[in-house]
């Protein structure tokens, strides 16, 4: 097992191809638009549901900021 942190590489339209580190959470970054800014990048987890009684009731993410 690797104990290097795992990294994605984005394109932005004002720095570039900038390296980032990704968390292990992370759902990955296929939703990317490459004319984002580097100070709107966000990394995304998968979203969780709450069921009750086979409604859903509500919906999260994890979300951060880079």
């Amino acid at each position: 097992m690797s104990i290097e942190p795992r990294t994605v590489t984005l394109a932005t339209s004002d720095h570039g191809d900038v390296t980032l580190p990704e968390p292990a959470w992370c759902a990955g970054c296929s939703h990317h638009d490459p004319e984002t800014q580097r100070a709107d990048l966000i990394q995304v987890g998968p979203p969780v549901e709450c069921i009750y009684l086979g409604r859903e009731l509500l919906a999260a993410e994890i979300l951060q900021s880079l």
